[in-house]
Formats: structure tokens, sequence, C-alpha cells
């Protein structure tokens, strides 16, 4: 069980728990780990300007739709990471959650969220990719 102590000490300096929580150490661990896994997606966003969270690698796409997603930015020309979180399903959960997208390949240009070529593919339909790209390589 976890205690929650008071912020403020009593007048004769004891601190009182605040509430008791059904939580267990496990779960408290979990809560730790989940943080720290957010962090590490954060870092990952930040360090590459396309980072694309799919199945697989650049060499063996475990998934047509992280394939498809590959070879829409190949035709750019522009470097992008692709980072496989098949065997990670603690990591694909708190992309779903920071998202709020159920399915991969989840593409990041320049630190902001955009989909999938669901998404992707209008933008460069409509000729907003190229500029948008530009933008993030400083181009």
């Amino acid at each position: 069980m976890i205690y929650q102590a008071l912020d403020v000490p009593m007048k004769d300096g004891r601190i009182h728990a605040l509430e008791l929580t059904a939580r267990t150490r496990d779960e408290a661990s979990e809560d730790i780990m989940a943080d720290q896994i957010e962090e590490e997606i954060q870092n990952e966003v930040k360090a590459h300007k396309i980072l694309i969270y799919g199945k697989g690698t650049k060499t063996m796409p475990m998934c047509g739709f992280t394939r498809e997603t590959m070879q829409f930015f190949d035709k750019y020309g522009y470097p992008y990471e692709l980072i496989d979180v098949l065997s990670q399903p603690a990591k694909r959960e708190a992309l779903t959650k920071i998202t709020k997208w159920p399915t991969l390949p989840k593409v990041f240009i320049d630190g902001t969220f955009y989909g999938d070529t669901d998404v992707l593919d209008p933008m460069a339909a409509k000729g907003e990719i190229e500029p948008l790209l530009k933008k993030a390589f400083g181009k």
C-alpha cells in the first residue's frame, strides 16, 4: 500500500497520511515505467525531424502500412527514422495514449503528430507536405 503524505506537517511536527490508496508497489512501478516510456518517446520525437513508429525495420518492414509510409517519405528524399514497436507493447500503448491514434504506423514531423498515410496522402495531394518538410529541415 502507498500513503500520500500531507505537504504541511502538523503543529507537533508529525506528518499524517492524507489517503491510503489501493495501489501496490507493482502498480506504482508500472506508473514509473509508463512515465519513463513517455519521456523516451518525447526524446525520440525531438531527435528526429521525421519519425515513424511502425512494425519492423527499414530493411525489413513487418507491415504493409509501415512499408507504405516508408515509400511515402522515400519519394521526398529527406532522412527519416523508423522505430520498431512491434515487440514493445508498453510503448505501443503509450503512443496510443499520447496520440489518441489506435493504429500503426504513427508519424511525427518536426515534433508534431500527423497520423499515417491516411492523413499524409491528402496533405500531399494539396501540396502541403513539401513545404512542411522544407520547414522542418530548414530549407
